[in-house]
């Protein structure tokens, strides 16, 4: 939590204050890093393609 977090008035909220259902925390960042994973891998075989064609 930031320090200009704690300014707030009585009747405002934090906007990230959201919280996972069942304790499911640590699953959204495990689903994004392999779908991050996905696209780098997608990503550098489109670029060896072009390289491949560009050297031949």
């Amino acid at each position: 939590m930031m320090a200009d977090d704690r300014k707030l008035n009585d009747r405002e909220e934090l906007a990230n204050d959201n919280q996972p259902p069942d304790g499911q925390e640590g699953a959204g960042k495990a689903e994004a890093s392999e779908r991050l994973n996905a696209i780098v891998l997608s990503i550098a075989q489109l670029i060896g393609r072009q390289m491949a064609r560009e050297h031949f």
